[in-house]
Parts: structure tokens; C-alpha cells; sequence
């Protein structure tokens, strides 16, 4: 019986081994099928992590941003930065463990593999800024809406409005940050977008600092070519600016400025050097 069992145990190994090597040799050989097994793997990862946090937020009977710590939790437990053959490094980490007191993080919007670096350097107390849309989206919108996502109507603008406003009081209230993108959409073409005020009118209105934080450029990524390599990526995150005293005559010089220091950074890239001097992410 034993014997027989072995046998068993090594067909199963066998029906399973031999797709995943063909899988693995057709990986290394094109790369149009590395990007759609990789970027398919990711987005399953994606929904998984999702789903655990329904399951989490729901234990804790409880609609917070502090469920994001299940999100961080699993992308570190699940190792997907290394499953995709990504290395996070980090310069500045020191500021976003620096201060309890509520602020707007603005960060470049490069494609969705941002989320994998933006949780995993994940501040306390902060909760994101997203587009309506996403609630709509099967498991990840429940999760999001569970983590006290801010969604944004970008047609309505009556309606951005009055979400504007209640997350002023929300952020006062509850003394918590906010994740934004402020380009407002993906950018894959390099560069960052023009910026829209949103996060700058927040940051005013509540007078509270803003931390820009900058992803270096995918190069190992390109959704257009479909290209889904293994690289790096240097996190940096910049000393907060105050918005103190200021008005909303001073918020499109505030966004003008923080907008070409962050693209001063991203111009840098990730360099050998930067191995050295950052520390990885793990």
C-alpha cells in the first residue's frame, strides 16, 4: 500500500510539475507571455490580499484605515515584491515614522504595480484618495471601502466637492493622513502629468504639511511593449513642506513647486549607488 501511495503521490507531482515548467520555460523564452503570467499573477495577488482584508475588517467589526495594516501585512507575508522579481528601496523613511500628526502624501502614478511599493511603506493612520470607479470593483472595492478609502467623482464636480469637504472634517476629526495621486491617473509615458489641486487644496484648507513621495522610473515595466522584467525601485520619500498661514491664492504656487522637486527626484532614477546608500525593503 505504501508503494502504491508513493506512485500516487509522484503522478500528482508530475501533472503538476511538468505545466509549471513549461510555463516557466515559455516565461524565459517570450516576452509578451512573461508579461501576461506575471501581470495575471500579480492581480490575483492583488484580489487575494483584497479578500483577506474583508475577512479582517469584518473580525474586527470595524470600517478603518487601520485595516490597511492586514494589506501591508500580507504583501510582506505573501513576498510579492519578490515573486514579481522587484527590489523596494527606501531613502527618508525616518519621516514617515516621524510624526502621529496628519498629513497629505502625494506620490507619482505610474501603473498599478504602485500599490505594491505604496503598502509596503504603508504610514499609520493614513487612509487614500481613489477614483470612484474602484468600488465597483468585485472584492478590492469592498476591501477599499472597508479601509475608509476616499473615492472621488471626477465627472461630478459638485460631488468631488462635498467628498472634499467632509474629508477635511474627517482628517481634523480623526487626525488622519491622506495617500494621493495627485496626477489623477496613470502615467506611462514617463514624466509626471500636470497635477491637480485636489490634494494641494486639502492640505491648505486643513493646514496640514505635505510629504511628496517618489517612486523611481519602472524601466523593467512597459504595458505598451508588454514588458514585465525584474528591476528595481527607489522609494524616496521628501521632507514634509508646511502649509502653515497659506491660502488658496498660494495653492497653485505650492502645487507648482512641489511638482517639479518631485520630478527633480524621479529624473535621478535609481542608480548603483542608491544599493548602497538605501536600505532595502524586506
Amino acid at each position: 500500500h505504501t508503494g502504491h501511495n508513493v506512485m500516487g503521490l509522484t503522478k500528482w507531482l508530475l501533472v503538476l510539475a511538468v505545466p509549471l515548467l513549461v510555463l516557466y520555460v515559455l516565461t524565459r523564452s517570450s516576452k509578451r507571455i512573461r508579461y501576461t503570467v506575471k501581470y495575471t499573477a500579480y492581480l490575483l495577488l492583488v484580489c487575494f490580499i483584497a479578500f483577506c482584508t474583508v475577512i479582517y475588517s469584518i473580525f474586527r467589526l470595524r470600517r478603518s484605515p487601520e485595516n490597511f495594516a492586514c494589506v501591508t501585512r500580507m504583501t510582506k507575508f505573501l513576498r510579492v515584491p519578490e515573486l514579481m522579481g522587484i527590489e523596494y528601496f527606501i531613502e527618508g523613511e525616518e519621516i514617515l515614522e516621524g510624526s502621529e500628526s496628519p498629513r497629505i502624501y502625494v506620490s507619482n502614478h505610474q501603473s498599478s504595480l504602485d500599490m505594491m511599493g505604496m503598502y509596503l511603506v504603508w504610514p499609520k493612520r493614513t487612509t487614500i484618495m481613489a477614483k470612484s470607479l474602484l468600488k465597483y470593483v468585485p472584492v478590492f472595492g469592498l476591501g477599499a471601502w472597508l479601509c475608509q478609502t476616499v473615492f472621488i467623482d471626477r465627472v461630478s464636480k459638485d460631488k468631488a466637492k462635498r467628498v472634499l469637504e467632509k474629508t477635511i472634517k474627517q482628517i481634523k476629526d480623526d487626525k488622519l493622513s491622506l495617500w494621493v495621486y495627485p496626477e489623477g491617473t496613470r502615467n506611462r509615458e514617463g514624466g509626471m502629468l500636470p497635477f491637480k489641486k485636489g490634494a494641494f487644496r486639502l492640505a491648505v484648507d486643513a493646514q496640514i504639511p505635505i510629504v511628496p513621495i517618489v517612486f523611481s522610473p519602472y524601466t523593467f515595466y512597459d504595458k505598451n511593449t508588454k514588458r514585465f522584467d525584474c528591476g528595481s525601485v527607489k522609494i524616496t520619500v521628501m521632507e514634509p513642506i508646511s502649509t502653515e498661514r497659506m491660502t488658496l491664492e498660494h495653492m497653485d504656487e505650492l502645487m507648482t513647486s512641489v511638482r517639479e522637486q518631485m520630478l527633480e527626484v524621479y529624473n535621478r532614477g535609481f542608480t548603483p549607488s542608491d544599493r548602497r546608500s538605501c536600505k532595502r525593503i524586506k
